[in-house]
């Protein structure tokens, strides 16, 4: 099998793509080094990946075209999107930067998905969409309509938009 993972240089993303070549499958990781995170880390976190089946494709997830190009050729089975920028408190600070690569980000990846007719989507949300619930653990199916941050609310499987500005679809 041979799968795309956003985010693949992070910390969470270059533990799955070393599990995925482990296991034998064919790994292309997308990654844009955002400098939330010093560069240097994520690139030693890959760094010992074997070339004959690991790709890594430096670009922002929100870059379609790029992405459609890289991908085209290489017969992807399946996409893990992980990737996203990161951190609840810049989140407060610029809003629009979590919503044009979080939820932007994640609608160039479905449109990938689509246009290449690859079926298996995984979305890596986060455990921030909860909020400030009592009711721990938190489980899938709970309601997720009061984010406490643009980062959460980026996050939020459906309808972040909304919620990230505040309005409901009739009021948008």
């Amino acid at each position: 099998m041979h799968v795309c993972v956003t985010g693949g240089a992070g910390f969470i993303g270059g533990h799955l793509c070393r599990r995925l070549l482990r296991d034998g499958h064919r790994v292309t990781a997308i990654d844009n080094f955002d400098p939330f995170y010093p560069r240097v880390m994520k690139e030693e976190g890959i760094d010992d990946f074997p070339a004959h089946s690991f790709t890594l494709i430096e670009t922002d997830i929100c870059n379609t075209d790029a992405i459609l190009h890289a991908l085209h050729v290489r017969d992807v089975d399946a996409i893990v999107h992980l990737a996203a920028k990161a951190g609840v408190r810049p989140s407060v600070e610029a809003p629009g930067a979590y919503e044009k690569t979080n939820v932007g980000g994640t609608q160039s990846m479905l449109t990938v998905a689509q246009e290449l007719g690859i079926d298996t989507f995984i979305y890596g949300s986060s455990s921030s969409v909860y909020g400030n619930k009592d009711k721990v653990p938190f489980a899938e199916d709970d309601r997720v309509e009061e984010p406490i941050s643009p980062y959460a609310a980026t996050k939020r499987p459906e309808r972040s938009e909304e919620v990230l500005l505040g309005c409901a679809p009739a009021s948008c």
